[in-house]
Formats: structure tokens, sequence, C-alpha cells
């Protein structure tokens, strides 16, 4: 099953909310394209494993002011400053603190299946 494309408005309503996997992507993004295939792979697999976090992509070049204005990232920066190429990954925690930003991890690690469901499982078991 594909993952989920995020609209701007599902992305305000839901980061923070519940626990997230969100590939940041753009359509002329040949390194996406290859991406798509694994990280559907990945959304199905997660969807068994660990089903309350939420895997989608995220147009990141169609919605580029979105993310200048939208500063959800740990840091306290805008998301456009932390996605800088194609295709980014980030795993977002749920905000369980209001009074503190929710944690985010940008993955560095190969875009398998395997790898994105062991460091999902790392980074969401240790929130």
């Amino acid at each position: 099953m594909p993952s989920q494309k995020l609209s701007s408005n599902a992305l305000q309503k839901y980061l923070g909310a519940r626990p997230m996997v969100i590939a940041f992507t753009a359509p002329w993004c040949g390194h996406c394209t290859t991406l798509k295939e694994e990280y559907d792979h990945f959304h199905d697999a997660m969807k068994a494993s660990m089903p309350h976090v939420v895997v989608a992509r995220y147009d990141a070049a169609k919605h580029q002011a979105e993310l200048a204005n939208f500063a959800k990232e740990s840091h306290g920066t805008t998301l456009n400053q932390v996605v800088r190429s194609y295709p980014t990954i980030i795993y977002f925690e749920a905000q369980t603190d209001s009074s503190k930003p929710a944690r985010a991890s940008m993955y560095q690690g190969k875009r398998t299946v395997e790898d994105m469901q062991r460091t999902a499982h790392a980074f969401f078991n240790n929130s």
C-alpha cells in the first residue's frame, strides 16, 4: 500500500499530535523516485509493527512557503531550514509536554525497509 501523501493542513494538524515519520520529497528528484517503492514497503512494515506511527510523504518542493512558516522542529528552527535536500526523512515523536517541542531526528541511515524500521523502533521506543 502506498504511503500517505500529506497536505500542508494535515501536516499542521498531525505533527506533534501523533508520532510520525515523514519523507520530505520533490517530484523532480531522482532519489525520491528511487525511494518511493522502498518507502511504501516501510509504510506497510510499520503499519504491522507500530500502527500508531504515521508514515507519510510530503511534497516539500510544492509547499516550500508553508515549511518556512511552520516551526515544529525540535530545535526551534523552521522545517525549511532542516529540509535542504531531497529526500529528507525525519522521525517526529508526539508532543507530550506543551512547554517544550517534541523530539525529532533526521534519518541518516540506508534507505532500506530494515534500516528505517530499526531506527523507528529505537526512536519511538525511547520516547
